[in-house]
């Protein structure tokens, strides 16, 4: 590292650090919410940019900068087309080393210390009690009230008390009416697990699967001709127009019903 710090440059490490990791309780969360979406483009420019020098100056003292890039590139990689703080945590640990390492060798040392405290301060420094969409924008206080996911696959999950209510009540229909086969969605693969029934396709999130649309979903229903069908109205990647998908099915329900966003058909009773 060189020659030891002196009393200034580690006062400026420390005020730095703090300001960085504090940022996310300092501002309001729509401003952060504005520097984050600016500041994550510069994970697809950073390996353009570094690409270029590279080729201007292919000589060893780029190697940091150049390692940087790789991480950068793959930062990207996981912040498109669906960016957010919480898919930071993907990335966290190469970040913390490529962001160290580009910092000493291109910015002040003070600076470049202040980053990597924060980098490594952040983890562990910032209540960690947010929902996925908030991570990194805010903390919550008092914690949130939770409970226990009691259905048969819960496995000791806790969860807000209204999402719970409303996946036991879900499952309780489901087996209340016997439904032995499922097709739930879109966005839905929560159900398939908590109730206990098999998942009839590959995607747990539909928006992957070619020519996604509403014909494509009910198209699907009829062909695994479930006893049950489960629709989701709130589905934040590969939502379509549920009324769309009834319309378009072969068949009537002989029952349904509506559990939060939920709307449960039910095709087949059981036998007596």
């Amino acid at each position: 590292m060189g020659a030891a710090l002196g009393g200034r440059d580690r006062v400026a490490i420390v005020v730095l650090a703090f300001w960085l990791t504090d940022l996310a309780n300092l501002y309001p969360v729509a401003t952060v919410r504005g520097v984050w979406r600016v500041v994550r483009g510069w994970a697809v420019l950073a390996p353009v940019m570094v690409a270029v020098v590279r080729f201007r100056r292919p000589d060893e003292g780029l190697r940091p900068a150049v390692i940087a890039g790789w991480i950068a590139a793959w930062f990207a990689l996981i912040q498109y087309p669906f960016g957010g703080p919480n898919y930071l945590a993907y990335g966290a640990a190469l970040l913390l080393l490529a962001g160290t390492a580009a910092v000493s060798v291109a910015v002040a040392r003070p600076i470049g210390a202040a980053v990597a405290v924060a980098l490594a301060v952040w983890p562990v420094g910032v209540d960690h009690s947010q929902s996925l969409n908030e991570l990194g924008y805010t903390h919550r206080s008092p914690e949130p009230v939770l409970a226990p996911l009691d259905v048969a696959h819960g496995g000791g999950l806790k969860v807000p008390p209204a999402h719970a209510q409303i996946m036991r009540d879900v499952v309780a229909v489901l087996d209340g009416w016997q439904a032995r086969t499922i097709v739930a969605g879109p966005d839905a693969p929560e159900i398939y697990y908590f109730s206990g029934r098999p998942l009839p396709d590959r995607e747990l999130f539909e928006f992957v699967a070619p020519n996604w649309s509403a014909a494509e979903f009910a198209r699907r229903i009829a062909l695994h001709d479930p006893d049950a069908v489960v629709l989701n109205a709130w589905a934040p990647f590969s939502g379509v127009g549920l009324d769309s998908v009834t319309a378009l099915l072969p068949r009537r329900p002989v029952a349904d019903t509506l559990i939060g966003p939920f709307q449960l058909l039910l095709f087949r009773r059981a036998a007596p």
